[in-house]
């Protein structure tokens, strides 16, 4: 968890070689988010997903990076099984 990662639009790490697939929404139990997705790395059958997920209020968000590389996107099987303890997140 971060509390830097709040934006809307942050920066996701370089994926040059790899195709881009639109962006979509997904809802990870009380976060919302976007799943950037880039498929064919390298000329590969590597993908990556990247993640952001953010609190309602703004008050933290999560990155996850899902690489997979038999060409079958299992980033939904992998948020699935996600669970984020937002007990741990204090003010400051």
């Amino acid at each position: 968890m971060s509390r830097t990662l709040r934006a809307a639009e942050p920066t996701l790490p370089d994926h040059s070689g790899c195709t881009d697939a639109a962006d979509r929404t997904v809802t990870v139990g009380t976060l919302g988010g976007i799943v950037a997705h880039w498929a064919r790395c390298g000329g590969t059958e590597t993908s990556f997903s990247e993640v952001t997920l953010v609190a309602a209020d703004g008050s933290f968000g999560v990155y996850v990076q899902v690489k997979q590389t038999d060409g079958v996107d299992r980033t939904d099987e992998v948020l699935g099984t996600l669970r984020v303890d937002t007990s741990v997140v204090t003010q400051r």
